[in-house]
Order: structure tokens, then C-alpha cells, then sequence
């Protein structure tokens, strides 16, 4: 009866693991169905204030917006992807933005190969890009600038975003594209992150630290 007992008992264990493990893939996949609408809602947007006065760079932005929703398309059921394929996706955007707002912007993308071959939460950059066009820009005078970062340092990947204009929101606040970072990062780096905001000298630095490999629930 104890030997049929423990059995029972693993077993039990196991479905519980199991079942954990769902409604945490459950649970990233409504995330990931939160941000996409979202950013297409922000892309279309922009484009079609462009239409009228700057024809031109509409067509370029829907060229962008098509390449963006394609990596969108392609890696819909991956949670994970190479911190080299989120930049390039964050390129594409940067670039709908470029094409609307021309010299009042200026970005720059910095990240050591090391880096860059490390897997992270797909779309982990985004609203933090996002972000910045909401809420740090309008607060404060072009050109506006966005860069991002990204090194190893001692098994922890340090990512930061620098934007101009005072934070918004705190890394403590609530916001949708904050809150569903938050919660990615609690599912697939439990334990083993930050995530802070703060503002300096009119600029908001958004600094993400994460140790080791991401869990792949």
C-alpha cells in the first residue's frame, strides 16, 4: 500500500507539474495577443496621419509595418527567440517611426554579438519602444532621441532602453505594456530579474537584468 501510495502520489505530482505548465503557456500566449493589436493599432495610426502631408513616407511605413507583422506572423507560437531577431523586429519599427518623423528622431541599436545570441521573451522590447513615443516624446522637445543596448555580464544580460523625456510610469506603476512585461518576466525568469525605470537629467532609462536562460514553460 506505501509503495502504491507514493506511486499515486508522483503521479499526482506530475499532473499537477503538467497542468502548471499549460496554463502558464496559456497565460504568454494571451500576453503576446495583448501587445500585437496594440502595436498595429499605434502603426496604422501614424500611418494614416502621414497620408495626407507626407505620402512618401506613408508608403514607406505600411513597407516596414508589412516586415514587422510578417516576424509577427513567423514566430506567433515561439515564446522564445534570439535577442538578434527582437532587435531587428525593433528595427523595422524604429523605422515606421524614422519615415514619419525624419530628422526629429535619432536612434541607435548597440549589442555585443555575445549578447545578441542569448534567447529572451519574444516582443520583450517592444513596449518599451512603444513607450517612448507615448509617453517620453510629447514631454519634451526634438530631436528625440532612442537607443538601446544590450551586454553580458556575468551570466546576467543587462538591457537598457534611453529615451528622451521623463518616465511615465515607474517600473512599480501600472500600464498594459508594463504590466504584461512584468508578468513574462516573473513567468520565465522567476526569481532572477529586475525591471527599473527612472528618470535623469530629462532622459528615462529603462534597465532590464536577467540571469541565465529563460524558462520554456
Amino acid at each position: 500500500f506505501w509503495v502504491k501510495a507514493e506511486i499515486h502520489a508522483h503521479q499526482e505530482s506530475l499532473l499537477a507539474a503538467e497542468a502548471r505548465a499549460e496554463a502558464q503557456r496559456m497565460e504568454l500566449q494571451l500576453l503576446r495577443f495583448q501587445l500585437d493589436p496594440h502595436f498595429l493599432f499605434n502603426s496604422l495610426n501614424g500611418v494614416v496621419s502621414e497620408i495626407p502631408v507626407h505620402p512618401n513616407a506613408a508608403v514607406d511605413m505600411v513597407g516596414e509595418l508589412s516586415r514587422y507583422l510578417r516576424y509577427s506572423l513567423d514566430h506567433r507560437h515561439q515564446f522564445l527567440s534570439r535577442l538578434a531577431v527582437e532587435l531587428d523586429a525593433t528595427g523595422a519599427y524604429l523605422k515606421i517611426q524614422h519615415a514619419r518623423f525624419a530628422d526629429r528622431l535619432q536612434t541607435r541599436i548597440e549589442a555585443s554579438g555575445s549578447a545578441r545570441e542569448i534567447l529572451v521573451p519574444s516582443f520583450l522590447l517592444q513596449p518599451l519602444v512603444e513607450n517612448a513615443f507615448k509617453h517620453g516624446f510629447p514631454n519634451s522637445e526634438p530631436p528625440w532621441v532612442l537607443e538601446i543596448s544590450a551586454r553580458l555580464e556575468g551570466g546576467h544580460l543587462i538591457v537598457q532602453v534611453k529615451n528622451s523625456g521623463q518616465p511615465a510610469l515607474s517600473g512599480n506603476e501600472h500600464g498594459l505594456g508594463l504590466d504584461t512585461i512584468r508578468r513574462r518576466l516573473e513567468i520565465h525568469y522567476p526569481g532572477r530579474h529586475s525591471f527599473h525605470i527612472e528618470g535623469v537629467d530629462g532622459s528615462t532609462f529603462v534597465t532590464l537584468d536577467l540571469e541565465g536562460a529563460p524558462c520554456s514553460v
